[in-house]
């Protein structure tokens, strides 16, 4: 896919592969480093009911990066 603007990468199993070698030692270090990666990768936790204390403990999930990337999303598909 040469014209692959953005990478969703969802879940710590596919954090090591995108982006190689620049995760950190947890989950929450690497998605917690999001604006090292943007716009054109958010790493961010598996969407599973099992990970809502998780978003619950990490504010900043939802008032940073979630905004961030829905604006990323609005540009790409040309609605900002």
């Amino acid at each position: 896919m040469p014209n692959l603007r953005l990478r969703i990468v969802v879940g710590q199993n596919a954090q090591p592969y995108h982006p190689a070698g620049r995760t950190r030692e947890t989950l929450t270090e690497t998605v917690g480093a999001w604006w090292e990666f943007a716009p054109n990768i958010y790493p961010l936790p598996h969407p599973s009911p099992r990970n809502q204390m998780w978003i619950l403990r990490n504010s900043w999930f939802k008032t940073e990066l979630l905004p961030t990337l829905r604006v990323t999303v609005q540009q790409i598909m040309g609605m900002a």
